[in-house]
């Protein structure tokens, strides 16, 4: 009877620190349940931190890359696979800590107790698991330990399968087989990755002094043009936005066939737009910038653009009056 209840006893101990070694704040209850697969590959998708591991497979072949990333609700897991090799399972398991991660007395991790995994039939090269941060309980600035363990194969040229056991991670595990795993930090998404391009309208003026209006168009008083004589040196001109804010230059000159305009800006500001004309006459009235025979959309915006158009005789000798406006950013 006392054999019995020390039995009894001690298989009690034992399955209660079974549970305790298996207590992971970041596994479910539920182990066995399956995380729905992110349809788009979070590398495509804005906003988001990531950082890229390898994934070994047969110890030494680089098999491919374990992405792990999130963005201000989710953390995505990706085994994206490269040089043929396909997924034929996944276990995935995260942790707080090394010693979270389920494991033998030996140090030797055990895939089949990952919280996570998924058969693939059919076979695929990519796959992402995808996890709420809030179901996790993770927050910014938390630590992962991320073990992702695969089956991988490998088509060759007689038909079959090289077949081997995969690790992603660069760090070397310990006990006496081979493995390696990932140290992943939650980090704030990137702030706003797609700022709005705001711009400003600039002018191309006369001198380089911020309040000089010299040249003024009509009843706007900082609208501007400049007026010269075009020849073979070219000569330069002052590109002003938002009034008072210089943002590049612009060189004026001909040839026996064309006059050209070559705008050049400061970093950081960009053009998405331009416009230019050229009138023997002085400007009155209000500007009408998509009236210009001569404009630009700059898609991609640019840093540098030449106009280059014909030169027309009535332009022989004259004091030409040349207006170059443009949408310029960021602002």
């Amino acid at each position: 009877m006392k054999t019995i209840t020390k039995t009894v006893i001690l298989m009690i101990v034992t399955l209660f620190a079974l549970a305790a070694c298996n207590t992971n704040p970041l596994m479910p209850e539920t182990p066995e349940t399956e995380v729905l697969s992110f349809s788009v590959s979070p590398k495509s998708v804005s906003n988001v931190q990531s950082s890229s591991y390898p994934i070994w497979a047969g110890q030494n072949i680089n098999a491919g890359n374990l992405i792990i990333s999130n963005d201000a609700n989710n953390l995505y897991i990706t085994y994206s696979l490269t040089d043929g090799w396909l997924l034929r399972a996944t276990h995935l398991h995260i942790a707080s800590s090394l010693n979270r991660i389920p494991m033998n007395r030996q140090g030797i991790p055990i895939p089949g107790q990952f919280a996570y995994k998924k058969t693939h039939d059919p076979l695929v090269s990519e796959y992402t698991y995808q996890f709420s941060l809030a179901d996790l309980s993770l927050n910014y600035g938390d630590e992962i330990y991320v073990a992702a363990h695969a089956e991988v194969v490998k088509p060759n040229i007689s038909g079959g399968f090289q077949s081997e056991t995969a690790w992603g991670g660069i760090i070397p595990g310990g006990g006496p087989r081979w493995w390696f795993y990932a140290v992943y930090t939650i980090v704030p998404p990137i702030d706003n990755p797609n700022p709005v391009f705001r711009t400003e309208t600039a002018m191309l003026r006369m001198n380089d002094v911020p309040n000089d209006f010299s040249n003024r168009w009509g009843r706007h008083p900082w609208f501007s043009y400049v007026n010269l004589i075009p020849n073979s040196s070219p000569r330069t001109f002052y590109f002003y936005a938002a009034q008072h804010n210089r943002v590049g230059e612009a060189k004026i000159w001909r040839d026996l066939n064309s006059m050209y305009v070559e705008i050049e800006l400061d970093a950081p500001y960009e053009m998405q737009q331009t416009h230019l004309n050229v009138q023997t006459t002085n400007y009155t009235g209000s500007p009408s910038f998509g009236l210009f025979p001569y404009t630009a959309t700059h898609s991609p915006r640019v840093s540098s653009y030449t106009y280059q158009i014909p030169w027309q005789s009535a332009w022989n000798n004259a004091d030409l009056k040349v207006a170059l406006h443009g949408e310029v950013g960021p602002f």
